[in-house]
């Protein structure tokens, strides 16, 4: 079981914006964002107010909600803007909450359909947190949790698979019986089968986490430019 308790977000809310639960169906708010009087925020709620029925994603509905509630393009941007910056953060508190709950091994591909969301929506969204968090520590648990990805793949199927292709750890034994068994084993079809499925999914996992890396390596690169960039202007008008 893998645990990664601080991968859950610890990015404080903006000034003036009031978080009250995980993302959910949202409302409109009275509430504003600091410097933006007459903007409105959507608020983190649990019961949908002021939408058509059938609204049941938490980002669509915050887009929807800003489309029927702000007046101007303006407001739409900002509100919007704040809606992915809360789904971010549940997308990452649900992946956190899904490794340290689920018992996978180390040596077998997964399914990436037992992942809580799409393995893209799960990287895009570590990549912009690791952007805008303004805590060293948590972007390297950020980076962590991206490398826990890396087993998990399209058309596992149902059933892990072995890296190798078979679990033949049962089949150690070194009486005749057990040596004729293995043998079996080893020259079926099935585990034939098996085999070259477990080298085309390494291959495939290869490269996936290659451009994993890479992402996440140009995340840390932006987040790093802009820092810099914030410190040379801080230091400039002094």
């Amino acid at each position: 079981m893998f645990s990664l308790v601080p991968l859950l977000p610890v990015r404080m809310p903006s000034p003036g914006v009031e978080i009250h639960a995980p993302i959910g169906a949202c409302c409109r708010s009275s509430s504003r964002v600091q410097g933006s009087p007459s903007v409105p925020v959507v608020r983190i709620a649990d019961e949908p107010g002021g939408l058509p029925p059938g609204f049941t994603d938490p980002l669509l509905c915050a887009f929807a909600n800003a489309i029927l509630h702000c007046s101007t393009c303006g407001e739409v941007a900002i509100v919007l803007s704040e809606a992915i910056v809360r789904a971010d953060e549940k997308i990452i508190s649900d992946f956190a909450a899904f490794l340290m709950t689920t018992t996978t091994r180390a040596d077998c591909f997964y399914d990436v359909n037992v992942l809580p969301y799409p393995k893209e929506a799960i990287i895009a969204a570590i990549e912009r947190e690791i952007v805008r968090s303004p805590l060293e520590a948590q972007v390297d648990c950020l980076q962590t949790g991206a490398i826990f990805l890396w087993n998990f793949l399209e058309g596992v199927g149902a059933a892990p698979l072995p890296l190798t292709g078979s679990d033949l750890s049962q089949l150690r034994g070194a009486t005749p019986a057990d040596l004729s068994e293995l043998r079996q084993v080893i020259t079926s079809p099935e585990y034939s089968r098996d085999v070259e499925r477990a080298e085309t999914f390494n291959a495939i996992a290869d490269k996936e986490n290659k451009q994993i890396e890479e992402r996440i390596a140009a995340a840390v690169h932006a987040r790093s430019t802009q820092v810099a960039a914030a410190t040379f202007r801080r230091l400039a008008g002094r």
